[in-house]
């Protein structure tokens, strides 16, 4: 903290002491509400006295204030926590994203923008925090773990960052002296490594992650996992978001043993528009809990408090302590968050779950809308499967999980008759392709895939980590470039084709991943491509957030990028013919 910081916090307290001393007036006062202490888990019914962006004291004897809220029969619960999220997963600009969650109760994400910084490197990040400057959400920046040394550095001095990203054991044992040197940075900072150990059991592994730093995972899928990260001392981040769902599960974690709670918090890591809108954010991570049967004042403090002393916010956030930034959401129940008001630094910026800021329009440099290069479009020699023709051969399958992330390999017989795998349809095997789209080299990935169900069509993104090059699923080579090809007009964005047609698209012409429509008009894009994928076969409920992590190599057990096919467990690019 540099010296003028130093004396704008000295300021700030002496306000707050002289506030609470009755030596001035508060700025606002909520009155008459019920104060959840999340420490305690009791509910205190006294006012609450802000002066400026802090809570100064909780006194039932000051009643007035440069304003006032009257709070009578409303709880009043700190601002809700996002553990660990993508922004760029939204598809939506952080001003547009904050206008859908806040007025929800989240007040706070902490953000590995891990995508802006795969296309743009430290200014994909720096864009993206200077806009949140604008809005009434804070948010805190954990650092790109595929940036240069020097580059993930420098953000390390800024003082929205609280961690180093999510970094897997296969992307450290790649360049460790990378990965030991930043951490070591990271410590010096005071600041935290965040971990990343996809199906990984108490073992070998695990224990090397623990070592280096890593202090919380968000890929567990199940108890065991996340009892096996709990023993290591680590905190486990309970995830909900669109394509993996895994709160129903690991929550019986807290639900056998309450005093683990204080062991976890809640996260989204990939959420879309859709969801956001139809379901919730934090919001409903909080109300989840609850329904499996965990006590309000815990789940609540799941979102709040646990993030908080997580990534050592304790002294701003999650709670309503004196002294702590007055991010204050007003419910009229625990168990429901449904938030009558949203207090953000000190101002009411929420009522009724509306935003009450007005919307800007955001702008980007301009290069962040020219991220489609594919050098030309695919022709279907191009997208010919690497495999002996009218021969009954093995072949590797990368098969998808339902409600996960992971993917599993099948191994399988097949025969190729004109380019096509006989019976591929009833089967459930269809040709998946990751295309390079920054260089214009024109590499092209080719795999198979099941688990998307397509009876005809294809599905399209340019939104595919880690690189996001596209990735496109179809029955057909004529679908696949259709998609592609409309994914090249728009400069990104999502596509579903049919016979050799554009059905529904979604364009993101921010690198390919963001949209700058507002939230209702994109989700009705997004459910107008869902429904199409629907009618072409497709059962999952996320399709394009599954597809975008088919290319993510790191994740076990099989992935396929521009170079190909790729086994996690030997880190190894592999042939799609078995010898």
């Amino acid at each position: 903290m540099n010296r003028k910081d130093t004396d704008i916090q000295k300021d700030i307290r002496k306000r707050l002491l002289a506030t609470i001393m009755g030596e001035e007036k508060p700025d606002l006062v909520i009155k008459n509400c019920g104060v959840l202490c999340v420490f305690t888990g009791e509910i205190i019914k006294t006012n609450i006295i802000i002066a400026g962006n802090r809570i100064a004291c909780w006194n039932s004897g000051i009643n007035e204030g440069e304003k006032t809220i009257e709070a009578e029969g409303f709880y009043a619960i700190p601002g809700l926590i996002d553990g660990h999220t993508h922004i760029e997963s939204t598809m939506l600009t952080t001003s547009e994203l904050a206008r859908q969650i806040v007025p929800r109760g989240v007040t706070t994400i902490i953000a590995d923008l891990h995508e802006m910084a795969s296309l743009f490197g430290k200014e994909g990040v720096k864009v993206f925090m200077e806009e949140a400057r604008e809005v009434p959400m804070r948010l805190y920046i954990q650092v790109p773990a595929l940036l240069n040394n020097e580059t993930a550095e420098d953000l390390l001095d800024f003082k929205e960052v609280v961690s180093f990203g999510e970094a897997s054991l296969p992307r450290i044992m790649r360049d460790p002296e990378k990965f030991i040197d930043l951490y070591e940075k990271t410590r010096a900072h005071g600041k935290i490594i965040t971990g990343h150990a996809a199906s990984l059991n108490l073992g070998s592994e695990l224990c090397a992650l623990t070592a280096l730093g890593h202090c919380d995972d968000h890929e567990c899928a199940t108890v065991h996992e996340a009892m096996d990260r709990i023993r290591m001392g680590q905190r486990v981040m309970i995830r909900e978001g669109s394509a993996a769902k895994n709160l129903k599960k690991l929550i019986k974690v807290v639900l056998d043993a309450p005093n683990l709670g204080s062991r976890c918090l809640f996260c989204t890591d990939d959420v879309d528009v859709s969801d956001i809108i139809t379901q919730g954010h934090m919001d409903n991570c909080v109300v989840s809990a609850v329904s499996e049967g965990v006590a309000p004042e815990l789940s609540i403090s799941m979102a709040t408090t646990n993030c908080a002393e997580h990534h050592r916010l304790e002294q701003d956030l999650g709670s309503l302590a004196p002294g702590r930034f007055a991010d204050i959401v007003l419910v009229p129940e625990l168990f429901e968050i449904r938030p009558e008001k949203v207090i953000f630094d000190g101002e009411l910026v929420a009522e009724k779950g509306k935003a009450l800021w007005s919307r800007k329009q955001v702008f980007f440099p301009q290069k962040f809308y020219k991220s489609v290069n594919l050098g030309k479009i695919p022709k279907p020699e191009d997208l010919r499967l690497p495999l002996p023709e009218n021969k009954h051969v093995r072949v590797r399958i990368i098969r998808i999980q339902p409600e996960q992330i992971l993917k599993e390999l099948d191994m399988e017989m097949v025969q190729v008759i004109n380019g096509k795998i006989e019976n591929d349809i009833e089967r459930d095997i269809l040709k998946i392709a990751v295309l390079e789209r920054r260089q214009g080299t024109g590499k092209i990935g080719i795999g198979l895939v099941r688990g998307f169900g397509l009876k005809s069509g294809a599905l399209a993104s340019s939104i595919a980590h880690d690189e996001h090059d596209i990735v496109v699923v179809g029955a057909t080579d004529e679908d696949i470039i259709a998609a592609v090809n409309k994914i090249h007009e728009e400069q990104g964005g999502l596509v579903v084709a049919n016979e050799g047609k554009v059905t529904a698209s979604v364009s993101l012409p921010v690198g390919g991943l963001i949209s700058q429509l507002q939230a209702p008009e994109l989700a009705r894009e997004l459910e107008m491509a869902k429904t199409e994928a629907v009618k072409l076969g497709c059962p999952l409920p996320a399709p394009f957030v599954t597809l975008s992590f088919i290319p993510l190599i790191g994740l076990p057990k099989i992935g396929i990028s521009k170079e190909g096919l790729f086994d996690s467990a030997s880190q190894k690019n592999v042939p799609l013919l078995l010898e």
